[in-house]
């Protein structure tokens, strides 16, 4: 009898101790869109005021829009966060501490990247220094990683460098396929979702942590970025969410999934190293109002592009397919 009501009383204390995070998830979600989206109108204005902004040039009127409105995003996942730190048994764990250093550490390299032009190689260096001590936390958590048809593979202390690799490639990545309005963004609430539903279904709850508070934020800021966009995102915002989405796939331990969920981000990658990346890459607006490429390939807007001229609208909308399809497939096979 003593040990049958010592099982339940922790299974309540477990099944508490879920619905108290549960509910915490969920007002961090709604924290994080219903500030980023209050906060933008206003922080695009005072951008506008000290003439932070960049020429569109995919429209036929070249306007100028506010250049780094992602900041305001990113001000809203850390108070979406914030609040998670604050409510939940998660504020003992360094490893959300260490992650947290890590993506704003990021964000801020975005920020002078979008002010000052930071040459490549600091973003590919700099970043990765700063995923160190996330790295090293996720190594004391787990030192193999899931391969298909091979299973767990033991790496060992590879598994720090390996970590931080994926940080600072998951940022630069998602910076790679961008450039029209709503794409990196929207790629970003597609990605995130995907890994929100999969969590939940697999019950790796560790990464909704992160992933919850950003797909707010990205939500709460895709109105202001969706076409015609009244910002840009910045490379502030595109590092920053990149890295987060990494640091949460590290911590929920599903690596190989986030892997095959940016491979449309990779082919992107290494279509425009193959060109050594290109400043230069975007097609020629014709009277009838659709994008015209006829170059070489580097990149996959001019794969769809060559096929068939596209408005921007439309282009965006295509790529955002392409990334669907990719979740949708990784999302059948790893519930079957």
């Amino acid at each position: 009898m003593d040990k049958l009501i010592y099982a339940m009383n922790n299974c309540s204390e477990k099944y508490m101790g879920m619905s108290w995070n549960t509910l915490v998830l969920a007002i961090s979600f709604f924290i994080s869109l219903v500030v980023t989206y209050w906060i933008t109108p206003g922080f695009l204005c005072k951008l506008r005021r000290y003439n932070l902004v960049g020429v569109d040039v995919n429209k036929a009127d070249k306007p100028k829009i506010p250049e780094m409105g992602g900041i305001a995003a990113i001000i809203g996942f850390l108070v979406g966060y914030m609040l998670i730190l604050s409510l939940s048994e998660i504020w003992m764990d360094i490893k959300y501490h260490s992650a947290l250093f890590a993506i704003t550490s990021i964000a801020i390299i975005g920020v002078l990247d979008d002010i000052f032009d930071v040459p490549r190689i600091i973003k590919a260096i700099i970043p990765f220094g700063f995923s160190i001590p996330f790295s090293i936390t996720i190594y004391y958590i787990s030192q193999s990683l899931t391969i298909p048809l091979l299973g767990n593979v033991y790496i060992g202390p590879l598994m720090i460098f390996m970590v931080a690799f994926g940080v600072t490639a998951g940022a630069n990545t998602f910076n790679m396929l961008e450039g029209y309005n709503g794409l990196g963004v929207g790629n970003g609430i597609i990605i995130t979702a995907t890994l929100v539903i999969i969590s939940i279904l697999l019950d790796y709850s560790n990464g909704l942590f992160l992933l919850l508070p950003l797909l707010g934020a990205m939500i709460g800021f895709f109105p202001y970025n969706k076409y015609p966009a009244r910002t840009f995102p910045g490379d502030s915002l595109m590092l920053f969410m990149g890295a987060t989405i990494v640091s949460s796939v590290a911590i929920a331990n599903l690596k190989t999934i986030g892997f095959f969920l940016f491979l449309p981000l990779i082919l992107e990658f290494c279509l425009k190293a193959s060109r050594k990346f290109p400043y230069e890459w975007a097609g020629e607006i014709k009277k009838d109002g659709k994008i015209h490429y006829n170059g070489r390939i580097f990149s996959l807007y001019h794969c769809l592009l060559k096929k068939k001229p596209m408005t921007e609208k439309h282009l965006v909308l295509s790529l955002w397919l392409i990334e669907l399809a990719v979740c949708l497939i990784v999302g059948v096979l790893v519930i079957i």
